[in-house]
């Protein structure tokens, strides 16, 4: 969420500072604290600044409430239109994979990089013999290092070729 968060928080700085200073064309705003000049009673107009600065502080927190929905509905937007696709659903075993399927399944820990839990998730995806690695196509692989996070293992290892060397091909 790196950028994505980068680009909510300078938006969200923009619009509040935006409607801090009173938005466009309105200029800036001071508040004085400074003491009231050329009136009787000092307490008088320190009264008077209170009740001036009490009403800014209100208008202030309107527009913080607008700012922050504002923010809210730019999240809304910006996660809309930035949300990756959803998955696909995991696929299916490949004529590859189904055509061996009725085989009894062969160790496919002879296999260098293949351990028993790799054993077991190929298992779960329906490899369970040499010849169904040996038949894999370059879609199969691919579907296979994404659905189990190889990260190009199988290339990397030559389960293919070493599966066709031990079915005799």
């Amino acid at each position: 969420m790196g950028v994505l968060g980068f680009l909510i928080g300078l938006l969200v700085g923009a619009v509040g500072t935006w409607v801090l200073l009173g938005g466009a064309g309105q200029g800036r705003r001071r508040l004085s604290i400074a003491p009231p000049t050329g009136k009787a009673d000092p307490a008088a107009g320190s009264v008077e600044e209170m009740r001036r600065l009490h009403g800014e502080i209100a208008d202030l927190r309107r527009r913080l409430e607008a700012a922050e929905e504002a923010r809210a509905r730019a999240e809304a937007a910006l996660a809309g239109a930035g949300a990756p696709p959803s998955p696909e659903p995991a696929p299916g075993p490949t004529a590859a994979v189904a055509a061996g399927s009725s085989d009894a399944a062969d160790d496919l820990t002879k296999i260098k990089g293949v351990g028993p839990k790799l054993q077991d998730k190929l298992h779960g995806l329906g490899i369970r013999t040499y010849r169904q690695i040996a038949d894999l196509t370059a879609a199969d692989i691919a579907r296979i290092d994404e659905t189990l996070n190889f990260r190009g293992r199988i290339e990397r290892e030559a389960w293919v070729d070493q599966a066709k060397a031990l079915v005799g091909n």
